[in-house]
């Protein structure tokens, strides 16, 4: 039975992304406990070659640390594109957040990038790389540096 939904949901997401419809994403970011301010965190949709496409959220809203977001700013700096889903104040240790997002026409081979930064401490380039194929499994991503895991919900 596990094996029959785990195709089903998988044969639903290749059915979304064959056919260039906008895709609803939520999901849940659990922070670790760690030392410092809050997190600032930028998801982004990158191509198969790990570039950027688009940027899906902004969690933080004060623009002055943006440029600290070094891989994410080179993209964005440049660009100035407009970004709806600036989501507020940061999240900081231990704290939880749903987030959501869509993307319209899903690139094949794509991924879904979370960056995180804290102030006057370290910057996670790569905190969770996901890929879109991936997305409709139900498991925890395990963050590498602020998050603690990330839980997908594709609607």
């Amino acid at each position: 039975m596990r094996i029959a939904k785990h195709l089903f949901f998988s044969f639903i997401l290749l059915l979304l992304i064959a056919s260039n419809i906008e895709t609803k994403v939520r999901c849940l970011i659990q922070m670790k406990n760690y030392e410092g301010n809050g997190a600032y965190i930028i998801v982004s949709l990158l191509d198969e070659n790990k570039e950027y496409i688009r940027t899906l959220q902004i969690i933080g809203d004060d623009p002055e640390w943006y440029n600290e977001i070094d891989s994410w700013w080179a993209f964005f700096g440049k660009t100035k594109q407009k970004v709806d889903a600036i989501t507020g104040a940061t999240l900081s240790a231990g704290q939880r957040r749903v987030i959501t997002f869509s993307i319209n026409k899903l690139p094949k081979n794509s991924y879904i990038r979370f960056e995180t930064a804290v102030e006057e401490n370290l910057y996670y380039e790569s905190e969770v790389d996901v890929a879109i194929n991936e997305l409709a499994k139900k498991q925890e991503y395990e963050g590498t540096g602020y998050i603690r895991y990330l839980k997908f919900i594709i609607q």
